[in-house]
């Protein structure tokens, strides 16, 4: 929860020129981006920090629900439809029928490139190659 709560907080301290690489226009009003959280935590301000922890849990148990609805497939050859998910909802219980294989998720290097490139830790040279500039060394120091 803290680190979500920091990311929203510190959204307005981020230039504009970076914003784009967090947020975009059209995702600020989407479910979990750093602006829709940010006005969250205004609406809950007052309230238990556990009662928000439970209304995002669930916001999340939701999502993750209608994303595998979404990607459902019926099963010509058995007649089933097989929905890629490993999180049921019975009644007011949710459970889980089996854990996550492969280990850690992966890293997707693109994306993050991307983003260090545009707060201006790294940079393409003339070869279209990856380097790190000053100000990306001096993070990693």
């Amino acid at each position: 929860m803290a680190t979500i709560l920091l990311g929203s907080l510190r959204l307005a301290g981020i230039p504009d020129h970076v914003k784009p690489y967090f947020e975009s226009k059209n995702d600020s009003l989407q479910e979990m981006s750093p602006t829709w959280l940010l006005d969250r935590v205004h609406e809950w301000d007052g309230r238990p920090l556990k009662d928000f922890a439970r209304h995002i849990v669930e916001l999340l148990l939701r999502r993750a629900n209608r994303l595998s609805l979404r990607k459902a497939r019926f099963d010509a050859s058995t007649g089933s439809i097989k929905i890629p998910t490993r999180i049921f909802f019975r009644d007011d219980l949710v459970f889980k029928d089996s854990n996550e294989g492969g280990g850690s998720v992966s890293l997707r290097l693109a994306p993050l490139v991307h983003i260090l490139s545009g707060i201006d830790l790294l940079v393409r040279d003339e070869n279209e190659q990856w380097q790190i500039t000053d100000r990306g060394a001096e993070a990693l120091a």
